[in-house]
């Protein structure tokens, strides 16, 4: 058995926090990209302006995705790690065999 406090979800909350706001700054990053289209041509860049909008815009939405679903899943963590503290609860599970979770 491995007893799970309050420390590793408020830990586990600032990893979820951090990976959020990696994926925000990805999408953000991507959405960027646009600017190589106005280095092009006017003819060349009218014809791969929506092919490149539409991939870009894939990526981006899933950046937003996983970064609002890491967002959840900490403030989860973050619910947990409260009420840990406030009710002195140590959380005991059995870990999966072969070490995955």
């Amino acid at each position: 058995m491995i007893t799970v406090n309050a420390h590793v979800f408020q830990r586990h909350q600032e990893h979820l926090a951090m990976l959020s706001g990696a994926l925000n700054h990805i999408e953000e990053q991507v959405y960027l990209f646009r600017d190589i289209l106005d280095d092009l041509p006017p003819e060349i860049k009218n014809r791969l302006e929506k092919r490149f909008d539409d991939r870009i815009t894939g990526v981006g939405c899933v950046c937003n995705c996983l970064a609002t679903l890491t967002e959840r899943m900490g403030e989860e963590a973050g619910d947990w790690a409260l009420w840990a503290l406030q009710t002195g609860t140590e959380i005991k599970y059995k870990p999966v065999q072969g070490g995955a979770i």
